[in-house]
């Protein structure tokens, strides 16, 4: 474990991650802590410091570790083999030194506001407090009988004066609110339990909501959408609706004011899942909750239910408003049933909504025409950033960081790749967002990349070509959509459509 300086990042880069809890370049990570102009942020491997529009002070961690931050501390639990290394890192002072040994493994770890003592959560159901700075051993308690009762399977611990309490929280697709329980420790006092939903504990004096609240599965693949006209004339993405020629909005209302995420705000009831424009150029969107998905524009005030009951996954054929979708019984385009399957991973539509394939467990991808007639069954590695050419002629996908092309029994690869993907409109290029915050664009039949850019204000979310081939639109995290052009795909070319 060591400390060292690492080149700088762009500002923005490091910005996006703070605010939206993304990865940056190097993996998996998340900002643990800030003061002032300092941001924490941890990796699967390393602990840096921000200050000054730089990643500073970088720790090299030689094992998977858990972080939390206060005080200009950074304390770490860092697995040994089993054991648990208990680390405190001072900021202002640079100094790195060990505090403790625990011999078992730590799932969840709290520092006080001041650092003065660290807790975690251990393998063996037990609370465990130390002295922030000796290593001292303060006291531990076992509460597996608690734990037992609730088995909910996200947790967080925090501390609460001289207590530390542990949050519990679990979601339901078909129930609408998060089901929660907060377990209240002492060194000597009886252990105090609270459970219910978020409204049922708000009265209660120690109680504080966990503050990463798992991200539910359809809010993230809502946030992924990225929708064109079939005249190359409009783009929407989850907020908002644009003119593609001078960027201008052109939503009636905003997209969050539609009726199924106004209803979703006020009550928890429903989220919006995808969008496509139909084929007279409305925009439409598939909403769920409450076991009902609705198929709504942003002028409906009496949205249609598409179906009732527990839905798999589902998606809106583009330039049309059919709707594919995996109930617990079936896969159905609309009412004509395509596979008798009981389940389905993923499903994905064509731009044009030529194609549409449905990806089974153990990753049998089924290819059907727009008018759901059975093409091809193919054998897929991921279902992550599913893509499907025009007329079914090859499937994407991302696997362990790479670009994966199957056409037939033919497979290509490419590489550094994450999150999204999308076929030219002819099939020839595949363009994908890459681990460098950028977009890259490769030949959809040998894999040899085209075109790259790097270095975005923060990642790349979602992709779609133009109908004529001759644009690529990029949503990022931030919000920002970004047409490039395809003839020169160059930094200098590019149009910000939103800010």
């Amino acid at each position: 474990m060591r400390l060292r300086d690492i080149p700088d990042v762009p500002e923005g880069a490091v910005r996006a991650y703070n605010l939206a809890g993304v990865p940056p370049p190097e993996g998996s990570a998340r900002v643990i802590g800030r003061a002032r102009d300092l941001i924490v942020a941890t990796g699967k491997t390393t602990v840096a410091v921000y200050r000054a529009q730089r990643l500073r002070k970088l720790l090299h961690v030689d094992g998977e570790f858990e972080a939390v931050f206060a005080n200009g501390i950074v304390m770490l639990a860092v697995a040994r083999f089993g054991a648990t290394e208990l680390v405190r890192w001072d900021i202002a002072r640079g100094s790195l030194h060990t505090i403790g040994f625990v011999d078992e493994g730590c799932y969840y770890l709290a520092v006080d506001p001041t650092a003065s003592r660290i807790a975690f959560y251990s393998q063996r159901d037990e609370i465990v407090v130390w002295d922030g700075t000796t290593g001292d051993l303060l006291w531990s308690r076992a509460i597996t009988d608690e734990v037992n009762e609730h088995d909910l399977p996200t947790h967080e611990l925090g501390f609460d004066g001289d207590a530390v309490v542990l949050y519990m929280h679990s979601y339901d697709r078909d129930d609408p609110l998060y089901s929660l329980a907060a377990i209240r420790v002492t060194a000597d006092e009886p252990v105090t339990t609270q459970e219910g939903h978020s409204d049922d504990l708000s009265d209660v004096p120690w109680y504080a909501p966990p503050s990463r609240l798992p991200d539910r599965e359809l809010t993230s693949a809502y946030q992924t959408s990225l929708a064109i006209s079939s005249d190359g004339s409009r783009v929407a993405a989850p907020r908002h609706a644009w003119n593609i020629p001078g960027g201008t909005s052109v939503s009636v209302v905003g997209l969050d004011e539609w009726w199924g995420s106004s209803s979703w705000s006020s009550s928890g009831t429903y989220t919006p899942v995808s969008l496509a424009y139909d084929e007279t150029g409305e925009l439409v969107r598939i909403s769920a909750g409450n076991r009902r998905w609705f198929l709504e524009t942003c002028h409906t005030r009496a949205p249609q239910v598409a179906i009732e009951g527990t839905v798999q996954c589902a998606a809106i054929v583009p330039r049309s408003r059919r709707l594919v979708i995996a109930t617990a019984d079936d896969i159905r385009l609309d009412d004509r049933v395509l596979l008798p399957e009981p389940r389905a991973c993923a499903i994905a539509c064509a731009d044009d909504g030529s194609a549409i394939v449905v990806v089974l467990p153990d990753q049998v991808a089924v290819v059907f025409d727009g008018r759901g007639e059975s093409l091809a069954t193919l054998s897929i590695p991921s279902t992550t950033a599913l893509a499907v050419a025009r007329g079914g002629a090859a499937i994407a996908c991302i696997d362990r960081e790479e670009l994966v092309i199957v056409r037939g029994a033919k497979i290509v690869r490419a590489p550094a790749a994450r999150g999204t993907a999308a076929f030219s409109p002819d099939g020839s290029v595949v363009a994908y967002a890459t681990t460098a915050w950028g977009v890259a664009v490769v030949d959809a039949n040998t894999g040899v990349l085209r075109h790259e850019h790097r270095d975005l204000p923060s990642p790349v979310n979602a992709i779609a070509f133009s109908p004529d081939g001759a644009s690529l639109f990029t949503l990022c995290v931030d919000g920002r959509i970004i047409e490039w052009p395809c003839s020169s795909f160059a930094a200098e070319d590019a149009v910000l459509l939103t800010r």
